[in-house]
């Protein structure tokens, strides 16, 4: 009895829970924050670095929701002279900053793009050339 009564006020022994007794639980909050970090990481990489294995028809169709769209963009954003015409590397440069192709995979798309499209044969697609061309890689040529 003396022992309780020379105790300080507030000071109770320590209880343990009988789950934890011999037990480590060290998975806290921060490290359940990096395995989520970890996580949304892996799918993100995932995500993007599979796109860029896609065929050009269905990065088109995937980033845009019609022909009218995908013209508008690739006139917008790949005509860097803005003379109404895209070169094959302008088309390139499209390729590679809007739709993520490396440098080879770009070219190639490029070259296939300015082939298959260029009616004219001066090396670079019009507005007129540029809606078949869009057109048969939207029907997934």
């Amino acid at each position: 009895m003396d022992q309780l009564m020379n105790r300080k006020i507030g000071s109770f022994p320590k209880l343990r829970s009988r789950r934890t007794v011999g037990k480590v639980h060290s998975f806290s909050v921060f490290p359940r924050m990096k395995l989520f970090a970890i996580c949304v990481a892996v799918v993100w990489l995932t995500w993007f670095s599979a796109e860029s294995h896609l065929p050009l028809h269905q990065i088109l169709s995937r980033r845009s929701q019609d022909l009218a769209t995908e013209h508008a963009m690739m006139m917008e954003f790949g005509d860097s002279d803005h003379n109404g015409r895209l070169s094959g590397e302008e088309i390139q440069n499209f390729f590679m900053y809007f739709i993520n192709f490396d440098f080879d995979t770009a070219y190639s798309a490029a070259n296939r793009f300015l082939k298959d499209g260029d009616i004219d044969g001066d090396g670079s697609l019009d507005e007129r050339e540029l809606v078949p061309t869009l057109q048969k890689y939207n029907n997934g040529r």
